[in-house]
């Protein structure tokens, strides 16, 4: 009796368990299904009263929400000035991190729209500037028939996703002016990240995974013995003392916390987009250049027997669209 008992109870765990990981009424079986259910697992969806709605066009609020979450992002900006955005907003502290982490600046008029449907330029953009991606090549968008409609403004960032392989279109189109859903979203999340580490046990799956990596673990204050089959992206949560050693991405390494942070190791490239990060580059590491995108941040070699290596400096915004959101019409 007792055995039966148990094993009663062991099943209702098992079961009670699966449904609480599955149970999303409106979950589809279709191609969006693998990255749903990806974004799901790694905390980027949480869904709404059982539902994760696939169909329904993001907002800038929720699309907001999804980077802080990928991210790590923590750190609050002070957005009281904005009209539009209240305390007692569901996504006001997911607004003033994105607006820390420079996603979002307002649309020049004293707001930020958080409830305004994103296009598919406008989201490709802002993944493109938030991952630093740029275009592989030229003339990306010309096998689209559509490619002429994406607007001058948001090109380079569409471009840049196109042709480093994260947005393929459909049946020879991009649609850039059509709203981004949930759902289409959620795939370009999956295509652009293929793994998330939230602890030091992550760093075994690594081997494991084909593409790029954010790291986003807040207790981590180390990586050692690391190999990344794509990009490395360090969340901007991530400890500000941050010590890589022996790390090796066969993409870039891209990173976004503020910090005292040192590099042994190799790299196509490194990329810093955070403000006040200082970068030590150990001389024994392999990194081809170093780009820094933020006027407050540095790079130093760790000797002077330390090869040369270029740095690309700060960029120099010339017109008021460094905002990314001034520009969309």
């Amino acid at each position: 009796m007792k055995k039966l008992i148990i094993s009663f109870v062991l099943v209702f765990v098992f079961c009670f368990s699966f449904i609480t990981v599955s149970a999303f009424d409106d979950m589809p079986n279709d191609w969006s299904t693998k990255a749903l259910q990806s974004a799901v697992d790694n905390g980027l969806l949480k869904g709404s009263d059982n539902k994760l709605y696939p169909k329904n066009n993001l907002t800038r609020a929720e699309m907001a929400t999804i980077l802080v979450r990928a991210l790590g992002a923590v750190e609050l900006g002070d957005i009281s000035d904005f009209t539009d955005v209240q305390e007692k907003d569901w996504f006001y502290d997911e607004m003033a991190i994105s607006y820390k982490m420079k996603i979002f600046k307002g649309d020049g008029a004293g707001k930020l729209t958080p409830g305004t449907p994103i296009t598919r330029q406008e989201a490709f953009l802002v993944l493109a500037r938030a991952f630093s991606l740029t275009p592989v090549k030229e003339n990306g968008l010309d096998v689209f028939s559509d490619g002429k409609d994406v607007s001058s403004w948001a090109k380079e960032g569409v471009e840049a996703l196109v042709t480093n392989g994260y947005v393929s279109g459909s049946n020879g189109k991009l649609n850039p002016l059509s709203n981004i859903t949930r759902a289409e979203f959620a795939q370009v999340m999956f295509n652009l990240i293929k793994g998330y580490v939230d602890s030091a046990q992550d760093l075994a799956k690594l081997d494991s995974i084909e593409g790029n990596v954010i790291v986003r673990a807040k207790d981590l204050s180390t990586l050692e013995n690391v190999t990344v089959k794509g990009d490395l992206i360090i969340g901007d949560g991530m400890s500000n003392t941050l010590q890589m050693e022996n790390v090796s991405a066969q993409g870039r390494v891209v990173i976004r916390n503020s910090g005292n942070l040192k590099f042994d190791g190799k790299a196509s490239e490194i990329v810093i987009t955070s403000d006040s990060t200082k970068l030590v580059l150990s001389s024994s590491s392999a990194v081809k250049s170093v780009t820094v995108k933020s006027a407050t941040s540095s790079y130093e070699k760790e000797s002077a027997t330390t090869p040369s290596i270029p740095v690309t400096p700060p960029d120099t915004p010339t017109t008021p669209e460094e905002d990314i959101w001034t520009d969309f019409h």
